[in-house]
């Protein structure tokens, strides 16, 4: 499956980020990718669909506005990756490494992110709903304006994140680290939040 990567088929895709003529948007039906170590790929609008990634390092990776559906992302590096507008559905992100990326108005429902590693990103405005986030890493991060529906945030660290103004409705936060995390202006509605730590 190494033509997915192939510059032809790069070449189309950027293409129809630009609206020329020749463009024909990129989407992926079933693939497994899990052994390819692609370069910088830019897949902004791109569609994946039943793709697996698993283990796979992305290198200056842009999946901005794209679609991802029932994607396997586990024990992927996708540090620094750009995922801006990205609608995620049912994916699998456990133990994925995503420091620095930027998540910034994504749209997140259902799917594993057990234990990943979230450091120093931006997750400003996005919005999770039905989403397992257990003990997953997010020291640093902004969650500015975020919004959190039915999901598990339980003994996950927030220590130093910024969740100015967002809102978390019926959100398990038991166990979580929130040292030194800002909660100005928070909206809380029937969150679990026994065992919180931090100040």
């Amino acid at each position: 499956q190494d033509t997915i990567w192939s510059e032809e088929v790069l070449a189309r895709h950027r293409a129809w980020i630009t609206n020329e003529p020749t463009g024909v948007r990129l989407e992926v039906v079933g693939a497994t990718l899990s052994h390819l170590r692609p370069g910088p790929l830019l897949l902004t609008g791109a569609r994946f669909v039943d793709c697996s990634f698993r283990g796979t390092k992305f290198v200056d990776l842009c999946l901005n506005q794209a679609q991802l559906v029932r994607c396997d992302f586990r024990d992927a590096d996708l540090r620094g990756a750009e995922l801006r507008e990205t609608e995620i559905q049912a994916c699998d992100f456990t133990n994925a490494l995503l420091q620095g990326a930027e998540i910034v108005s994504a749209s997140v429902e259902g799917g594993l992110w057990d234990r990943a590693t979230i450091t120093d990103a931006d997750l400003t405005c996005i919005r999770v709903e039905n989403a397992s986030w257990v003990q997953v890493a997010l020291d640093r991060s902004s969650l500015v304006r975020s919004d959190w529906a039915d999901t598990r945030l339980t003994s996950s660290c927030l220590a130093g994140a910024n969740l100015r103004g967002a809102r978390l409705e019926r959100v398990d936060l038991r166990g979580c680290d929130t040292d030194e995390t800002c909660l100005e202006r928070v909206q809380w509605i029937d969150c679990l939040d026994d065992g919180i730590s931090g100040s």
